[in-house]
C-alpha cells in the first residue's frame, strides 16, 4: 500500500485505501487503514501512545486503556483507584455516586 518508498520493506507515503477510500495512515515505515494499538491518528500519520497507555486518543496521553496491571481514570493510567472511587470490571476506577463516602463495584 505504498504510495513511494525507500526500500522494498519501507513506505514514504501511503496510498489510498481499498477498504475505506481514505488515505492509508502512516507508521513504523508502513501503510495501515486505522491506527494499531498503542497509537492515535494525528492527520494522515499514527502517532505513538505513552507506554502506561494500551490505547489513546487526540493526544499521546489521553489514555483510552491501559496496560496491565494499570488502572484507568480520567483517561490517565494510575496504579491503584482514587478513594473516592470504586472498580469497574477490572481495569477502570468509577467515581462513586455523591451521596456515599465509600462505594463498592
Amino acid at each position: 500500500p505504498c504510495n513511494t518508498s525507500n526500500s522494498a520493506t519501507s513506505c514514504i507515503s501511503c496510498i489510498d485505501s481499498i477498504t475505506t477510500g481514505n488515505i492509508m495512515l502512516f507508521y513504523n515505515n508502513s501503510c495501515y487503514d486505522v491506527c494499531p494499538d498503542g497509537t492515535y491518528q494525528d492527520g494522515i500519520i499514527c502517532v505513538s501512545c505513552d507506554s502506561e497507555c494500551k490505547t489513546c486518543s487526540g493526544t499521546a496521553t489521553t489514555c483510552l486503556s491501559c496496560e496491565d496491571p494499570l488502572l484507568l481514570y480520567n483517561n490517565q493510567c494510575i496504579n491503584s483507584c482514587p478513594s473516592d472511587t470504586t472498580i469497574q470490571g477490572s481495569s477502570q476506577c468509577t467515581d462513586c455516586s455523591i451521596n456515599c463516602l465509600t462505594c463498592a463495584t
